[in-house]
Formats: structure tokens, sequence, C-alpha cells
């Protein structure tokens, strides 16, 4: 099943990622304090494209959480409560109407994804990896050395998309 930002599943060594994340999702980075021994901390950076980001100097950290400033927020919705699919829902629903989606909406990405996605794994890799979380930037606010210090995830090996012939 596939969610409306397009990440369809994680299993250990395996990431899904549909047509539609590709869109908004420029690149997924990962990035280790070293890769000799076990106990390593890993970030998987998650770089979007700046028209669908807010850019990081004019994020207000007390930014609103209502249907004014989150478009197609229900009433009654709560940030805690969101899944990966609803927070993807309501970050396409900014992008389809030309703005870019509000910073906490983005932040949610990150963490839902660290729990949804990574945190099922993390059992499978115990000892190998202490930590494992997740940062979402735009393209412009990367910078170069966050960029030197992590590899490009092929996802298209990752997932071995071949397809089987009968």
């Amino acid at each position: 099943m596939s969610s409306p930002c397009g990440l369809s599943s994680f299993r250990p060594g395996v990431l899904m990622v549909s047509s539609t994340s590709l869109q908004r999702v420029d690149d997924l980075r990962v990035e280790a304090d070293q890769w000799s021994r076990p106990g390593r901390r890993l970030r998987l950076w998650v770089i979007v494209e700046s028209r669908f980001m807010v850019p990081a100097d004019l994020i207000d950290a007390n930014w609103p959480w209502d249907g004014d400033h989150i478009p197609g927020l229900k009433p009654g919705e709560h940030r805690q409560e969101l899944t990966l699919d609803r927070v993807c829902q309501l970050i396409l629903a900014a992008v389809e109407i030309g703005q870019p989606a509000a910073p906490v909406l983005w932040d949610t990405f990150g963490a839902r994804v660290e729990r949804q996605l990574l945190d099922p794994g993390r059992a499978d890799a115990a000892g190998e990896v202490a930590t494992f979380e997740v940062e979402v930037v735009s393209d412009d606010d990367m910078t170069y050395r966050q960029f030197k210090a992590t590899e490009s995830l092929d996802l298209e090996a990752l997932s071995n998309v071949t397809g089987v012939r009968r």
C-alpha cells in the first residue's frame, strides 16, 4: 500500500518509493559517524525541492497549527495523532494549491518516517546501528559540507525493482 507521499514500505534493506514521492523528494541521502565498526549513528537526509518547503530563514518556531496555515487540516486534527499517510495528504494539499507545505508538516513527516518506516527494522540492526534519525531539508538549505558527508541512496538498486518474466 502506497502513501500519498509515495513511501510505501520499509523492510530491512528495502525502501520503496513511488513516482509521486520522487516528484517532491529530490534525493535521499544517508550519513554515518563512521562505517567501519558496529554502533553507527545514522541520519537519513530527505532532500525536498525548495519550492515545496518554506525557506529555513523564514520558519517561525511557533508556526500556527490551524486550517488557515495548513490547507486540508480538519477541525480537531492534532499533529501527534497524524499518520504518515495523513501528513503526506496535507503536504500534497499545500503543494497542489501552489504553496510550500508548513514547516511543522515536514517535521512531522520526518518523525513519522522514523517511527513507521525505520523503527520496525531497528531490531534487525541491533548492535550495528546505535541511532537512526531523519532530517528533512530543502535542496537550498542543505550545505555543501552536509552534502559531502552523505551518500545518495540508489533506490532502484535497494528495491530490486527488476521484473520477473514468466
